[in-house]
């Protein structure tokens, strides 16, 4: 019996493809919300990428934030910008202990929409304590630049 043939010209599939311009200096997973009035809508668990430029544009190493879904697809894609405003969050400390600093929030303007200007949101991204304390020293090292 003859099996019949698929016509594969209709599948599609992501990739992921690593630019030669930009040093990934963070890939984590993480979970990230966006602040909708007075609550924060939860977008779950994703992958986080920091991305620098590799050579300086008129003195500054741009860089942004990628926060990609689980088959790759870029839902945040946000420049660092001049002045931009974040604050590291902390957990409240369990039976006596110690806080811990697990997450930032950011005010972004996200591209990664298909069409029209980039979406200004604040933004929530839970990390562990080690990736949220270099995520901020990665961002105030990102924004100085602006300021020199």
């Amino acid at each position: 019996m003859r099996r019949p043939r698929h016509d594969l010209s209709r599948l599609s599939c992501t990739v992921h493809v690593e630019t030669t311009e930009q040093d990934a200096l963070l890939k984590t997973p993480c979970k990230f919300y966006t602040k909708n009035g007075d609550s924060w809508g939860d977008h779950g668990k994703n992958a986080l990428e920091f991305l620098k430029e590799k050579e300086a544009t008129n003195g500054v190493r741009k860089a942004r934030i990628v926060i990609r879904n689980s088959i790759g697809k870029a839902i945040v894609n946000a420049g660092v910008y001049a002045n931009m405003t974040r604050k590291v969050q902390e957990s409240k400390p369990k039976h006596g202990g110690a806080p811990t600093k697990n997450g930032i929030i950011l005010t972004l303007f996200n591209a990664a929409e298909e069409e029209g200007p980039p979406v200004k949101s604040i933004t929530l991204i839970r990390l562990s304590e080690k990736n949220t304390l270099e995520l901020e020293r990665l961002l105030e090292e990102s924004v100085k630049e602006f300021n020199k």
